[in-house]
């Protein structure tokens, strides 16, 4: 027999419990399981007696030395557990709650406790181990006291146990994990459960993700950019893209957190199934909104699309990125593309045959005596703007729509409008100077009745 002072107080990781040392015990069984198929993990739970847990490992025997706080005989950059204390802290966490376990391994029996260590003048952990009478071939771990419902949480936080997902959840599998679409905030990691997440409104299990020595997570940003990478490639798989969709289009409309990197993991998945995610929001957009929508996210910018013939689509800040990196377009350059397309301007013959040369000869007078600076043209629109001030050509178009109204206001207000923008050098910005050119034109004018007399 021998007693083994393990230098962990009782009152370390205090927020540990039952499901904590569960979850160490599991990892560790399920760790070697995956260095080596031989050492199938086996896992046992009966509710008599108190209810009793089971983890057994066959094959697996360990060398005393794992009782030392960071030893670890896992180098496998994949394995669940990486800190080389995650036994240590299971059954510290086990006893500490009242719960009674027993280790086999091979030929020694490994019993922990809380005892006051003479050394230290406080409680530690103490393994006090016994050689069996016949060594067993296996690292067996036995906890008792564990009720039905605190095995069903364990259960829940542990998907590669069985009974794990109910019959009716649905489950995506995507490259680099899988989406949990039950099981709204919970976050796992290579099937581990790793808490539950506000503004989440589905689940994820990733293969990796950083966690700290307490197995929380160390980045939340990181985790929303993992779980965008799996949005991406449940979109581009045929498969499940029709599900994807339907979730996704969802947790757009209410800005989830769920998606508040998509728009840049669309734009940064440059294979193929980034190219069908891409291609797949962008046929259910235009299939709702048509091939002229385009999303904004203010009245200003609905107000420009308008202006440029385009079907403003109001959405929330991550809905407008991520449908801006699908279309692969910014608003500005979807705007700026339209109205280029959309403008024809009139030449003097044109203006002459329509019989608007006086009109025009008049709105010239008025922009001399505003001093506007800015060429200035008649221009046919295939949308429903006044006007426009373009700042790749540096001019500014009044729509023929002003020219055929029955009085002059129409055009001058336009021309004022524009001509403000003009002056604030910027298409999105300057809407107060517009305004107030607006109105106090307008004050002036009195919306001018009638086009000066003798003129058509």
């Amino acid at each position: 027999m021998a007693r083994f002072e393990i230098s962990v107080t009782g009152d370390y990781v205090p927020s540990w419990g039952y499901q904590e040392a569960a979850r160490e015990l599991l990892q560790n069984a399920m760790d070697e399981q995956d260095r080596d198929p031989v050492h199938r993990m086996d896992v046992r739970y009966t509710s008599r007696g108190g209810g009793k847990l089971v983890v057994t490992s066959p094959g697996v025997t360990l060398d005393r030395s794992v009782l030392l706080l960071g030893a670890s005989g896992k180098h496998d950059q994949h394995a669940r557990g990486k800190f080389g204390e995650g036994l240590d802290l299971a059954l510290l966490a086990a006893v500490r709650a009242g719960y009674d376990v027993r280790i086999e391994n091979g030929a020694e029996s490994w019993a922990p406790a809380l005892e006051h260590s003479a050394t230290w003048g406080t409680a530690v952990l103490v393994v006090q181990t016994h050689a069996l009478a016949t060594p067993r071939a296996h690292f067996r771990v036995e906890v008792s006291g564990v009720t039905p419902e605190a095995w069903r949480e364990t259960v829940r936080r542990t998907l590669f146990l069985p009974g794990a997902f109910a019959t009716d959840e649905v489950v995506i599998p995507a490259a680099k994990g899988r989406i949990l679409l039950d099981r709204p905030g919970d976050i796992y990691v290579r099937g581990l459960w790793v808490g539950r997440f506000q503004g989440y409104q589905c689940g994820f299990d990733l293969d990796d993700l950083e966690l700290d020595r307490d197995r929380r997570m160390a980045n939340a940003y990181m985790l929303g950019i993992l779980v965008s990478r799996l949005w991406v490639a449940a979109l581009g798989d045929p498969a499940y893209q029709d599900k994807a969709l339907a979730r996704v289009s969802g947790l757009l409309s209410t800005g989830a957190a769920d998606v508040t990197h998509l728009g840049w993991a669309l734009e940064n998945t440059y294979d193929e199934t980034g190219a069908a995610a891409r291609a797949a929001l962008v046929g259910t957009f235009h299939a709702k909104w048509g091939d002229k929508a385009i999303p904004v996210l203010t009245t200003t910018e609905a107000d420009r699309a308008e202006g440029a013939g385009l079907t403003p689509v109001p959405m929330e800040r991550a809905a407008k990125e991520a449908l801006e990196a699908a279309l692969g377009v910014t608003f500005e350059a979807a705007v700026t593309a339209a109205r280029r397309a959309r403008v024809r301007v009139l030449s003097p013959a044109e203006i002459r045959a329509l019989g608007w040369h006086p009109r025009w000869e008049y709105v010239l007078g008025v922009a001399k005596v505003l001093e506007v600076t800015t060429p200035i043209s008649i221009a046919e629109f295939d949308h429903t703007a006044w006007g426009l001030w373009r700042p790749a050509s540096g001019d500014i178009a009044l729509s023929t729509r002003c020219f055929a109204a029955p009085n002059p206001g129409q055009a001058l207000v336009t021309l004022a409008h524009e001509w403000a923008h003009a002056r604030c050098a910027s298409t999105s910005h300057g809407a107060t100077a517009a305004a107030t050119a607006e109105d106090t034109l307008a004050g002036i004018l009195g919306w001018c009745t009638a086009w000066p007399e003798g003129q058509p």
